[in-house]
């Protein structure tokens, strides 16, 4: 669900109304109700027929549960089967009809469930960690609804984990003034994010795209890459930051999703620091069962390069994505190579490196692959007849200057930190007090065009 759109907002201040009008009356158990069967209301105003497809695979997820945990092979796999053609049934039958198989005529107009690619992971992951005896099953359909369809989540994240969601199922987070300061702080933070910067940032870039990328002048090109760059970061980890203190708030404590991830000093590093539950969900059932680093060079750097290959096909149906994530799977294994070399650089001089990297490898997750690779040489001043400024002017430029100033600042001031253990924790000095709520009040009189959060098409 969009948590900036005016009738979501409306509806998660009903449910926060009745949740805390209830949480003294009822049994953890009945609140576990409350909280499932108001996710399904809240995923199904978006639209109400994929109710009907998160509780199948929830309830089939629940059904196969005790078998699993008894170690049945053939039914781990069948479901881990069923789970993945729904998602490659909605995600990618119609790229292979087109792009693999050369067959536009059998495509079909197929609408994407919102957030399937995120609760079809967590449902994987739950039934793996059953099969490998990690976790007990859960109690009730109730808990598995509430599981899969956690509403703070559902439509951008993060990936959640069976012992971390079981363990709040049985046992809520107190709402100590601390805990309650932290998910206002996050709260708030991504709703600044959002709306003053990630919003008017979309509005900036797709208007410089739609120009089309082949008048862009070497300042053009720059301005879209940096703006997508920063437009990318906060509106994700703005929806994630709202969602883990939307959780907070209900009392289930969800680690951080992001933590600073453009300060970086290798690729490594920025893979542990952006979408931190797709990277190690990846790590979990993909990298570490092929072998890890464990055997061979070889072995690891394919290794490596499957989890890439996989993780650019998860963000999306295109050429586009499969390059993208190539191209990071590629670098990671560069710098596994060159590694003596690479530690002996400066610490400033390795996160511009990798910021360069991450952002180059932007052009082609935003932009089909011909556009990404002119956007690039446009960059470079590689392609005859380029001017140096073009279209670009103060008045447009400003918008994207301030965002890199609060990039900055968001990464230097910190209104939130990642401890040791991977939750947020908070991190508000007396300036945070000022500043926060004035970025707030920015966010309401200038808001940008209203763009849709950018991970809702996974």
């Amino acid at each position: 669900m969009d948590f900036t759109e005016n009738l979501s907002l409306l509806l998660i201040a009903v449910f926060f109304g009745l949740f805390f009008f209830l949480r003294s009356r009822l049994t953890t158990e009945h609140m576990n109700r409350f909280i499932s069967c108001s996710s399904l209301v809240l995923y199904g105003v978006w639209f109400p027929p994929f109710i009907a497809l998160i509780t199948f695979q929830t309830a089939l997820m629940f059904a196969v549960s005790q078998k699993i945990s008894n170690r049945s092979r053939a039914i781990f796999i069948g479901s881990i089967a069923l789970n993945l053609g729904i998602l490659g049934f909605f995600k990618y039958y119609n790229f292979f009809c087109a792009e693999v198989f050369s067959r536009p005529d059998r495509t079909l107009d197929i609408l994407l469930p919102i957030g399937i690619s995120f609760y079809t992971f967590t449902i994987i992951g739950h039934l793996v960690d059953l099969y490998r005896g990690e976790v007990k099953p859960l109690k009730n359909l109730s808990e598995a609804v509430l599981f899969t369809a956690f509403w703070p989540h559902l439509a951008s994240g993060p990936i959640l984990r069976s012992k971390n969601m079981i363990t709040n199922m049985r046992s809520r987070t107190m709402l100590t003034p601390d805990i309650i300061a932290l998910s206002l702080t996050l709260v708030t933070g991504g709703l600044v994010k959002k709306l003053l910067f990630a919003d008017n940032l979309g509005a900036y870039v797709n208007w410089n795209i739609e120009y089309g990328v082949s008048g862009m002048s070497v300042l053009d090109a720059w301005s879209t890459l940096v703006g997508y760059t920063a437009q990318i970061y906060f509106d994700f980890s703005g929806y994630s930051d709202m969602a883990i203190g939307f959780a907070l708030l209900i009392g289930f404590r969800l680690p951080a999703n992001f933590n600073y991830p453009y300060e970086a000093q290798s690729l490594r590093d920025f893979w542990t620091r952006w979408h931190i539950s797709l990277s190690q969900w990846f790590r979990d059932y993909v990298y570490l069962p092929l072998g890890g680093s464990r055997r061979s060079l070889w072995r690891t750097h394919l290794n490596l390069m499957i989890v890439f290959f996989l993780s650019g096909l998860w963000h999306g149906a295109g050429w586009n994505f499969i390059v993208w994530g190539s191209i990071h799977g590629i670098f990671l294994v560069l710098e596994r190579l060159f590694d003596p070399a690479i530690t002996k650089l400066s610490r400033p001089f390795r996160t511009a490196i990798t910021l360069i990297i991450v952002m180059s490898a932007w052009s082609f997750f935003r932009l089909p692959v011909g556009d990404a690779y002119l956007l690039l040489r446009k960059m470079l001043h590689a392609v005859p007849n380029t001017t140096w400024i073009g279209s670009a002017s103060p008045y447009h430029l400003l918008p994207l200057a301030l965002a890199v100033c609060f990039l900055v600042v968001d990464h230097t001031l910190k209104f939130y930190e990642v401890a040791p253990d991977g939750y947020p924790t908070l991190r508000i000095r007396f300036g945070h007090w000022v500043l926060l709520p004035l970025l707030f009040l920015l966010s309401v009189l200038l808001s940008g065009q209203e763009q849709p959060y950018i991970y809702f098409q996974f």
